[in-house]
């Protein structure tokens, strides 16, 4: 039998089969550009729609990355999402907030004035640009952030106030001594990948929801969309790259391989994130007993 707790949060990058592209633990995929900030890139793929009371009880804590000179959230979508982890904390990817130079390798860093956070009371983002901006006063990236090989790609957002409303709440990070949970090697990798639960892992977004997206904003989703991903192993996305593409190495020690694809997972309908997913959160629950699956 198995009981649910609170969702967590794993600190940690991952990399995705389906796209074979490195994401923060936080999905985050590399993008392509939202105005003067940060690229666009992942999309939840074959997901459901998030109802009211699953937003309540599971992604209460999720938030959008903005353009101050949007309008408005939707249709527009925002370029990342990220993880309420405080009242004035949000934890995202780096690639979110900096942009490296495929040239040079230079990365710049987005200055907190270019950058609102959307805190939402519901699955669905407002239309009449009514939804919770927040000023953002500050944006600390992990200091071994490679932007090239997107290592350690962290970054947290320091809100300028509480948000408004009372839908919100923000989620707790793994510990995973303090909480007694078990994330060893032998569940997050090391060629055997995650058991998964009869719940879980997920991740969530407002992101593009197509595989062909239109180069428009017209495809990113008005209400929230989650779909459960499987954690792989390791090798699954090592392969990925040996011998393929050095500059984006898969690192076991800061990244997890995970969701499907129907090439090597015959899945016809692969589970992933896409356009404007980049960011959010990959959550497992706390709380299990017995056997997870």
């Amino acid at each position: 039998m198995t009981t649910k707790g609170s969702p967590f949060v794993r600190v940690r990058s991952f990399l995705t089969t389906a796209i074979v592209l490195s994401v923060a633990l936080i999905t985050a995929l590399p993008a392509t550009s939202s105005g003067a900030l940060a690229p666009l890139t992942p999309r939840i793929i074959n997901g459901n729609t998030v109802s009211a009371n699953t937003y309540a009880h599971r992604w209460n804590f999720i938030v959008r990355l903005v353009d101050p000179a949007e309008p408005q959230v939707f249709p527009y979508g925002g370029f990342c999402g990220g993880s309420l982890i405080s009242s004035r904390l949000v934890l995202t990817a780096a690639h979110c907030v900096t942009r490296t130079s495929e040239v040079t390798g230079v990365t710049t860093f987005t200055k907190p004035l270019a950058m609102q956070v959307v805190v939402n009371n519901g699955p669905t983002l407002p239309s009449n640009g009514s939804e919770i901006r927040v000023p953002v006063t500050r944006i600390t990236v992990h200091p071994n952030f490679d932007g090239s090989t997107l290592d350690n790609d962290l970054a947290l957002v320091q809100l300028g106030t509480v948000p408004s409303g009372s839908n919100w709440a923000p989620i707790t990070i793994v510990d995973t001594v303090g909480d007694g949970i078990n994330f060893g090697d032998e569940q997050w990798g090391d060629g055997t990948g995650m058991l998964n639960s009869d719940d879980g892992p997920w991740t969530a977004g407002w992101g593009n929801r197509s595989t062909n997206p239109d180069p428009s904003h017209g495809n990113f989703s008005p209400t929230l969309e989650q779909v459960e991903i499987p954690i792989k192993a390791d090798s699954a996305c090592q392969s990925n790259f040996d011998g393929t593409d050095a500059t984006n190495p898969f690192h076991p020690v800061t990244m997890i391989c995970a969701g499907t694809n129907s090439k090597d997972d015959h899945d016809p309908n692969p589970k992933d994130t896409c356009q404007g997913d980049s960011g959010g959160p990959l959550i497992v629950w706390s709380g299990l007993a017995g056997n997870p699956g």
